[in-house]
């Protein structure tokens, strides 16, 4: 069992939508 790769498994998804929803919350801003 693989501590480090379920870690990386699970935060690698989440980073990613947080990177998503951080464009579309600077692109929002912008078009103010």
């Amino acid at each position: 069992m693989n501590m480090t790769q379920d870690a990386a498994d699970f935060l690698i998804p989440l980073m990613q939508k947080q990177q998503k929803s951080a464009i579309v919350i600077g692109y929002r801003a912008n078009k103010r």
